[in-house]
């Protein structure tokens, strides 16, 4: 009895974590090197992007050429003169013509009307080639605009395409960070392995301590009873 108990007190579970610690070997080894050195470039990236958008080649905000309005407003009302000042004066030309050909002297009451009635119509005609020149002037704002946006959405496009290719290549690169975290996880893992069997193996020792000892008090008993019967 004594040497099978020796025999359950010396009981002890094996358990292969060979796989655990080789992967262990595997992540110690590991050369994050490349991975830390790129992520703190990126870092160092991110901390500069957020105190400097701009810096960094991020449009945070455009704006509309006010250049390009006015050189449009001047280039169109001058288009519109270039053609208006030839017509107009040759309009007044040929009303000179026909007042006095319809005998009407100059400053006379008639001849007066007539020649203001011309001045206002030629004035509406340069007042809308003015209008037509903001008009143009506007769309030429607006047209800038939208390049600077086109193009602002442009730029942060390919700079977060580039963000998006360096995260790419990095995943499967784990940084020393990851690197220990893993080596944490795994060791944990092996550890309750351990724990878990030094457990188990208590159980077992316990179980059969227990059942030597039910059975030696059996044993016991019948003794007992036989050395009663015996003496009876």
């Amino acid at each position: 009895m004594s040497k099978a108990i020796g025999s359950v007190l010396g009981t002890n579970v094996k358990v292969d974590t060979s796989a655990g610690e080789n992967y262990l070997s595997y992540l110690k080894s590991y050369d994050t090197s490349t991975a830390d050195k790129t992520n703190n470039l990126m870092a160092q990236e991110a901390y500069q992007l957020a105190s400097d958008l701009s810096n960094q080649g991020l449009v945070s905000a455009v704006s509309a050429s006010d250049e390009a309005r006015q050189r449009m407003e001047n280039a169109t009302y001058q288009s519109y003169m270039d053609r208006l000042i030839p017509q107009h004066q040759q309009q007044m030309a040929d009303l000179e013509t026909r007042l006095a050909n319809q005998g009407l002297s100059v400053g006379s009451q008639a001849y007066q009307t007539a020649v203001n009635n011309l001045m206002q119509e030629q004035n509406d005609s340069i007042n809308q080639a003015t209008y037509k020149s903001v008009i143009a002037g506007q769309d030429a704002y607006t047209q800038s605009l939208n390049d600077a946006i086109a193009a602002g959405n442009f730029t942060n496009t390919a700079y977060q395409t580039a963000i998006n290719q360096m995260n790419a290549l990095l995943q499967n690169s784990p940084t020393g960070y990851q690197n220990q975290a893993n080596i944490y996880a795994v060791q944990q893992g092996v550890a309750q392995q351990q724990a878990s069997a030094k457990q188990q193996s208590l159980n077992n020792m316990f179980g059969v301590l227990g059942g030597a000892l039910n059975a030696a008090t059996t044993a016991y008993g019948y003794s007992q009873m036989g050395k009663t019967a015996s003496n009876g």
